[in-house]
């Protein structure tokens, strides 16, 4: 349960740097943005992955593509989850933040609509406990 809510910090904490990840047609990550910031960033998902899978990785050399702005594939610098799942999404809209951190804990077996009712179920649960501040 432990990595269950550091995923699920994880998530709500990443949306920016998310949103700089796409995807490309040879299914490879790839962070995007300015050259500068990349340092900080690729250090971050190596300290990430070391902590969910005990795994490090040493990423490509960035590609820059003009006036600052580079990027660099981290497809190995992410934990498996995040290879399989970033940018997929259900059929239905809905809150499924919830969701993914259910199916990223096995909890639930695919990706689908969750509902707060159905989080609050879980967390109420025997599955989850509340940590204590040293866990």
């Amino acid at each position: 349960m432990k990595s269950f809510f550091i995923l699920f910090i994880v998530l709500a904490s990443s949306v920016t740097l998310a949103s700089r990840v796409s995807r490309t047609s040879q299914n490879r990550l790839h962070l995007n943005g300015g050259c500068n910031d990349f340092n900080q960033q690729l250090s971050d998902l190596n300290s990430w992955l070391n902590h969910v899978e005990n795994k490090s990785c040493t990423p490509p050399a960035q590609v820059s593509e003009g006036e600052g702005r580079c990027h660099v594939d981290i497809t190995n610098c992410v934990p498996d989850h995040v290879q399989r799942y970033h940018g997929v999404s259900s059929a239905q809209s809905g809150p499924n933040c919830w969701n993914t951190a259910l199916v990223m804990s096995n909890l639930v077996p695919h990706m689908r609509q969750s509902s707060s009712e159905e989080w609050a179920y879980y967390l109420e649960s025997p599955l989850c406990r509340r940590l204590a501040g040293d866990e």
